[in-house]
């Protein structure tokens, strides 16, 4: 049996292996943030990207059918589950996503999904879940749940905006966790 290539990781059309695709977490630095790998992550699911429609059916609705209007863009949550360490420094409540929960932090992360070159989203999140098991006949997991806020930037360029000066008039400037602002009217 042959193995799948990592080059099909590299052509539009085929489908990409997702083992290699991480989540990383800023140390909120305000001068140069280091975002770093958090350690041991396993099923990923998310974001939940959803799209918020508002029925907008009326009398005059033609064939008597229900018409919606789409209204928001809901990031949703991002759920992933690891083989948790409590002393493992990405995990663990001085430094790691323990700690963004404990301090009810609004913290930058990263998704990089495994293509090449490699695809980075960026989010702005919140951890809002994290339940710890401890089976007898498994290793210690926790389910986490980061709650995304605001909408996540597709061009993977969160420490570029942070660090970037600012735009000459009729460009678009980007915020931390969100996307590209429209330019300043004239």
């Amino acid at each position: 049996m042959t193995q799948p290539s990592q080059q099909a990781n590299t052509v539009a059309g085929v489908p990409v292996l997702a083992i290699g695709t991480q989540i990383q977490r800023s140390d909120m630095a305000v001068t140069t943030p280091v975002f770093t790998t958090i350690a041991m992550v396993k099923t990923i699911n998310g974001p939940s990207l959803k799209t918020t429609t508002k029925d907008v059916t009326a009398h005059d609705s033609p064939g008597r059918a229900i018409q919606r209007m789409a209204t928001l863009l809901d990031p949703g949550d991002m759920k992933f589950k690891i083989n948790f360490n409590p002393i493992d420094p990405t995990h663990d409540t001085t430094k790691g996503i323990m700690s963004d929960w404990l301090a009810l932090a609004l913290t930058d992360y990263k998704l990089i999904l495994p293509t090449t070159p490699a695809t980075t989203w960026d989010f702005k999140a919140m951890v809002t879940d994290m339940g710890i098991t401890a089976a007898v006949d498994d290793v210690l997991l926790a389910d986490i749940t980061l709650t995304n806020f605001g909408l996540l930037d597709f061009t993977g360029t969160f420490a570029a905006a942070q660090s970037a000066p600012p735009t000459s008039a009729g460009a678009t400037t980007k915020t931390n966790g969100g996307a590209a602002a429209p330019p300043a009217a004239a």
